[in-house]
């Protein structure tokens, strides 16, 4: 399924993916793996540029999947390309990072970690500069 933006009435944003449930509640929607955007100032070479990090949003939970209820939703918008796969490859990497700490094996190094940023920001640049005549646009 496609990953979506949600925006909740509390502020929080997350990226998550809806589940086709059977039970069709008109209070409530299941999402799978959701995941809280969380955006910082980041000092760098060009001044101050704002980050992004993907963290869980239910923190403690033993689930994949939550229910969320209706009237907490200010909006839904599809989720960009480039922000699509971050999401993908971050859960993939939790779930194979709870089954490394099973193994006894580290989580990534802070080198690691600052590749897959610069790999991840190259790869939002050039979604960005795909089209020249495109206007530019604004992930948040």
């Amino acid at each position: 399924m496609t990953p979506k933006i949600v925006k909740l009435t509390n502020g929080d944003e997350i990226i998550t993916t809806f589940s086709k449930d059977d039970n069709d509640s008109a209070l409530t929607v299941i999402v799978e793996n959701p995941l809280k955007i969380n955006s910082y100032p980041r000092i760098s070479k060009k001044g101050v540029e704002e980050s992004m990090a993907l963290s869980r949003w239910t923190s403690y939970g033993e689930n994949e999947a939550c229910q969320l209820i209706k009237n907490n939703i200010v909006a839904i918008a599809d989720a960009s390309i480039g922000i699509a796969k971050f999401y993908e490859f971050c859960i993939l990497k939790m779930k194979t990072g709870q089954m490394m700490r099973g193994l006894g094996m580290s989580e990534p190094t802070d080198e690691e970690l600052k590749r897959l940023e610069d790999e991840f920001m190259e790869e939002l640049e050039e979604y960005n500069n795909d089209d020249e005549d495109k206007p530019k646009r604004t992930i948040h």
